[in-house]
């Protein structure tokens, strides 16, 4: 989306009658400029969004439903800006009030170096004759009034706060940082950016085409309860009230108290109090360190880790010393207990060390070249102990001996989970990545035919729904080929309906077959050899396939050249009841996975498919012999196709356009296609492909490891569940030195960072897909932690139980169709 010009963000409500003129005008405006009209709808019915598809296909619409429709207009404007694809944005009202002629004079200013540029009312050559009434007048002067005796430093210069008609470079403004609600968007951004470059355009403010205003008292009061507000996130309590600070705190707290346990067992071992303290400072400033790295300052940290490590250490190491000199003073001199002396030390640092550590330790640049270099001393260093260790562990007594070996055991477990660490947050940490993955806009005609492959036993409560949606995508050229088996009467049933009822074009066909023994592989190869599109593409019978995302795959396959495209898939049902503890973990896996680790895939060149979303060149799969007989078919044939034909892959992900599926419903239902039996399918299948062996041919070293580690993940996983305990037990029952003790504690480090992630991910989960998340949800994630890890580890053990018995009987999952009560984030007709 480099190429565009301008993104012009129309919030609106019920404004039907409009958006045909306002489009028309926008376009002669432009005058032949590449740009992009993003609606913002929050209408009671989808009347404005037919007015939009009607009158320009290619306008961008988020229909806002339900709990999407925070903030009012101003939320809106934000939702706006985060899905904006240009750098260039114009914020306008879809009333036409805001002449669309006066866009390309926003746009220059915008262009001569302005970073903000407001269309005003009252500079010289505007006029404020649209308002109607003089009532509305009033208001408006003196909303304006409040507004410059709010903020009168901030808004010196600036003749017009109150328009809606601005536009700002994207880049220069976070929008996560916006919070207002009501009508006054451009006022927060006034005020939280005080030093944007600012400029401002003569506005002659229209009347209003057709519709009512949406100003009302209740709009009023919004405004004066967002004024004192605003006020006190601009002091400099700011640093104190923002999503960065949650993080840091969310991290403080767990890493606080993880130094609360660990300084009470250290003084009842019988260690000295400030021994004791001075062991926990250190323990806790690597965890603090981690923790921010990744997580609270990730958006800083693409390069100078050595830098950054020594100004960490330098002001951190401060603030310690000073806490242990006040340690001592308030346990020793004054006589505290040494908990609550502890916890005075916590109180005093908190916020020193965030304004420090946000100031001083992860401001941007520095290069990186040093930070690598430290990095693989770091590695060298730690290799050439441990061979030390081993041979020094010759000369010493059995005990030491053990205590030695399951010390190289919780390194092991350290590195493991210090790895998935490192890939759940890789997009976190390379924000240019993830920029690079997101989909192309349509661009000209289409030019693929598309195969839609949909399998399908057992799903006739769900199977009508995914056709009809993929009904609804308006896509040209495109069949869908719905895969049954003989018997399954209920489900040929139900798709023959939608095809009677809702498919005049017979773009759906339907390939029935008798198999000894069904199962995902032999049903998508069935359809392939009817296939005549130049692309087969997989859908899952549950699916909710996101309009417009054919159009998208098209683009992408066009610009790339590639031989697969995979898009991103996202479980949506975090759960309501106790029961459904297991599910916010599930669809943790998949945020983190496609939001994140397939970036990390596709720059390493090894991307493991998925089971769906996922787009083949039918040529290229003819020639491969069709998807591999596995129980992890997707998988196999992504190391077939990349070891074998040197495919190309490439992946694309935005949260509107994902495909949305449903969590499994129990966690061991055999009958019900439960969430252990669905992992015990897919570890065999990894196994399998894990002893074939394929993988080792794939060009470089780095893709082999990658590939092979993949593959045994959850063998290793299990591995480390299995000895974690021991190893905990082990630092109790054995007599050993504090040092070799605290190193044991390694692999619970890995652990807390991941649980400190989880936490933020699940926000940000509610926050890309609207969902709300409920105290419940937290609750779920941190108590299951360690027993959802059991139900994964249980899985792998089973999974190489039934690889030796030669048992390859497809555990399939069951479909309720509970996605769908979840309101999906619409993107524009293609």
């Amino acid at each position: 989306m480099s190429d565009l010009y301008a993104t012009i963000v129309v919030p609106c409500r019920h404004e039907e009658g409009n958006v045909g003129p306002l489009l028309d005008r926008i376009k002669t405006a432009m005058n032949g400029h590449p740009y992009e009209v993003l609606f913002v709808d929050d209408s009671d019915n989808d009347a404005t969004v037919q007015a939009i598809r009607a009158a320009d296909p290619n306008a961008l619409v988020f229909h806002r439903m339900g709990e999407q429709r925070w903030g009012g207009l101003a939320g809106a404007v934000i939702d706006g800006l985060r899905m904006a694809h240009s750098d260039r944005v114009v914020v306008m009202d879809a009333d036409l009030q805001h002449p669309p002629e006066v866009v390309p004079a926003l746009l220059s200013t915008l262009d001569g170096g302005a970073e903000l540029v407001m269309a005003s009312r009252y500079t010289d050559g505007g006029d404020p004759g649209g308002l109607s009434g003089p009532f509305r007048r009033l208001v408006s002067g003196a909303s304006t009034w409040l507004a410059k005796a709010t903020f009168p430093i901030r808004l010196r210069g600036v003749t017009d706060p109150m328009t809606g008609f601005f536009g700002l470079r994207r880049s220069a403004v976070d929008a996560g940082t916006l919070h207002s609600r009501g009508f006054k968007i451009l006022l927060e951004i006034l005020a939280r950016y005080p030093r944007l470059r600012r400029a401002e355009v003569p506005l002659r403010f229209d009347k209003r085409l057709s519709g009512d205003s949406k100003g009302d008292a209740r709009q009023g009061l919004e405004y004066l309860k967002q004024l004192p507000r605003l006020r006190v996130a601009t002091t400099p309590l700011r640093y104190f009230a923002t999503a960065r600070f949650r993080d840091f705190a969310i991290g403080g707290a767990v890493v606080a108290a993880a130094g609360v346990v660990l300084l009470e067992a250290l003084v009842r071992t019988g260690m000295d109090p400030l021994a004791a303290f001075g062991v926990q400072l250190a323990v806790t400033l690597a965890l603090n360190f981690s923790y921010n790295y990744l997580v609270t300052w990730r958006d800083r940290v693409r390069a100078g880790l050595a830098r950054r490590i020594s100004w960490f250490l330098a002001t951190r190491g401060a603030t310690q010393f000073l806490s242990w000199l006040l340690f001592a003073g308030l346990s020793a001199a004054v006589g505290l207990h040494h908990q609550v002396a502890n916890g005075v030390c916590l109180v005093m640092a908190a916020a020193v060390n965030y304004y420090v550590t946000d100031k001083v330790v992860f401001t941007a640049g520095a290069a990186s070249a040093r930070g690598r270099r430290v990095a693989r001393w770091l590695v060298a260093g730690a290799a050439a102990l441990g061979i030390g260790a081993a041979l020094y562990a010759a000369h010493l007594p059995a005990p030491t001996v053990l205590a030695a070996s399951l010390l190289a055991v919780a390194l092991f477990n350290t590195a493991i989970g210090a790895l998935e660490v490192r890939w759940r947050l890789y997009g976190w940490r390379t924000p240019e990545a993830v920029e690079r993955m997101r989909w192309p806009a349509p661009d000209g005609p289409a030019r693929e035919r598309f195969s839609l492959i949909v399998p399908a036993l057992h799903e006739a409560q769900v199977i009508g729904g995914t056709l009809q949606r993929l009904l609804h995508d308006d896509y040209p050229n495109v069949e869908i080929l719905v895969s049954l088996c003989e018997g399954d009467d209920d489900t040929i049933a139900e798709v023959r309906r939608v095809m009677r009822d809702h498919d005049p074009h017979g773009r759906i066909r339907t390939v029935i077959r008798a198999y000894g023994q069904s199962n995902k592989p032999r049903q998508l190869n069935a359809a392939l050899a009817e296939a005549t599109g130049t692309v087969a593409g997989v859908v899952d019978a549950e699916d909710d396939v996101a309009p417009g995302l054919l159009a998208r795959v098209d683009a992408l396959f066009r610009q790339t050249g590639a031989d697969v495209v995979q898009g991103g898939v996202q479980l949506m049902t975090l759960g309501r009841r106790p029961r459904d503890w297991f599910k916010v973990h599930n669809v943790l896996e998949y945020f983190f996975w496609f939001t994140s680790r397939m970036f990390y895939q596709v720059m390493c060149g090894f991307v493991p498919l998925g089971g769906n979303t996922v787009f083949i060149r039918r040529e290229l799969m003819i020639r491969a012999g069709g998807w591999p007989d596995n129980l992890t078919e997707d998988c196999a044939l992504g190391v077939l196709l990349c070891t074998r034909y040197g495919a190309k892959v490439v992946a694309a992900y935005e949260p509107e356009l994902v495909t949305r599926e449903e969590v499994p419903q129990t966690i061991h239902s055999r009958s019900q296609g439960s969430l252990f039996w669905q992992r015990v399918r897919w570890n065999q299948g990894f196994l399998s492909i894990l002893l074939q062996g394929d993988w080792l041919r794939l060009p470089t070293l780095r893709q082999r490891a990658l590939a092979g580690y993949i593959l045994a993940t959850p063998f290793l996983q299990a591995f480390s569940g299995l000895l974690l305990p021991l190893a905990l037990a082990t630092i109790f029952a054995l007599k050993v030195p504090v040092a070799i003790a605290m190193l044991m504690y390694a692999p619970f480090l890995p652990i807390a960072i991941t649980l400190m992630t989880q936490v933020i991910g699940l926000r940000e989960f509610g926050r890309s897909y609207r969902q709300p998340v409920r105290a419940r949800h937290y609750v779920f994630l941190l108590v299951g932690a360690p027993f959802y890890q059991w139900v994964l580890m249980g899985a792998a053990f089973w999974a190489v139980v039934q690889h030796v018995q030669g048992n390859t009987i497809w555990h399939k999952t069951a479909h309720g169709g509970h996605h769908r009560d979840v309101p999906a984030l619409v993107p524009a007709a293609a």
